[in-house]
């Protein structure tokens, strides 16, 4: 069993059982573009987040859940924010 949690802009998490499916190829699916990763703090767990890779450049709305936990392992001064739908991992992929 493996569970995601959907991060979508102005909408509450949504965490979604994808039982044997590869993350990564979920994640593809839900976001719709190529994608980069980052390490994020999410419920208090470090994870890896996959967002959008021009979610920055093509006008995305602003995700203020996403760059809350992406904010929360950066360091201090990092001004970087995250937009569109982002998918956090339930762990830190390898």
């Amino acid at each position: 069993m493996s569970i995601i949690t959907i991060l979508r802009p102005d909408a509450e998490p949504e965490e979604r059982d994808i039982g044997k499916l590869d993350p990564v190829k979920a994640a593809s699916a839900i976001i719709n573009d190529t994608m980069d990763f980052t390490r994020v703090k999410w419920k208090g767990k470090l994870r890896t987040m996959a967002v959008g890779d021009t979610c920055s450049i093509d006008g995305s709305a602003y995700n203020k859940l996403a760059t809350e936990a992406y904010l929360a392992n950066c360091y201090p001064g990092t001004v970087w924010q995250m937009g569109g739908v982002c998918v956090v991992f339930d762990k830190v992929l390898s």
